[in-house]
């Protein structure tokens, strides 16, 4: 017949043995009971890290929804839809059918375009223009300006001394570029530059001159 207890000695020094006698079943009792409340501790936990992180998420998206009504807020304030994209300032003068040519017999390329108001006629736009011809693939880059002034890395830098104009509707513009003194150095770019009356470059456009084309 299987024995139902267990006995515990316990042995301390200078004292006597001790002899304790534990049920077994007592003892599944009590294994049984730690385990279950190992689980409960364990569950517990794990509910609380859950809704404590779920808590926090439902904080953040309410906050982000507060932000939300108040900006709708103060665009119907305001009266500015917000899924209106504001247009740039567009620039009061435009540069069309810019064109050039390579003068092969003359050695050089003549340019023409437009410049069109694109404000009210009864707006003119005055300014001024700068025309650079340039070859920059050489070891040393080579410019030329049409009105003769100051160039850096071939942007002017005295646009009061540009051509000035004056477009209540358009104008037609035409130029010719000799070719450079430097035999090897055909001009391959050409830019038109375009200034307000305050010397503030206002618009840009460049265009690439092509290499062989019969001319005059």
């Amino acid at each position: 017949m299987p024995k139902e207890y267990w006995f515990l000695i316990v042995m301390r020094s200078m004292e006597r043995v001790r002899r304790l006698r534990v049920a077994k079943s007592t003892l599944r009792l009590l294994l049984v009971a730690v385990i279950f409340f190992l689980g409960a501790f364990v569950f517990l936990a794990y509910e609380y890290f859950t809704s404590f992180e779920e808590r926090t998420r439902r904080l953040k998206e309410i906050e982000l929804l507060k932000s939300r009504i108040s900006f709708l807020e103060k665009n119907v304030k305001t009266g500015t839809p917000e899924n209106v994209a504001h247009k740039p300032h567009s620039s009061p003068i435009a540069i069309q059918e810019l064109k050039v040519i390579r003068r092969v017999k003359r050695g050089g390329f003549s340019a023409s375009f437009r410049l069109v108001n694109q404000h009210s006629p009864d707006s003119p736009f005055t300014g001024t223009l700068a025309l650079v011809a340039k070859n920059e693939s050489l070891q040393r880059p080579v410019y030329r300006v049409i009105p003769e002034m100051v160039l850096e890395k071939g942007v002017p830098q005295q646009p009061e001394k540009g051509k000035k104009v004056e477009v209540a509707k358009q104008k037609f513009i035409e130029t010719y570029f000799d070719r450079s003194s430097e035999e090897e150095a055909v001009f391959k770019n050409f830019t038109v530059f375009v200034f307000a009356e305050n010397g503030k470059l206002i618009l840009q456009k460049s265009i690439e001159i092509p290499e062989n084309v019969a001319g005059e």
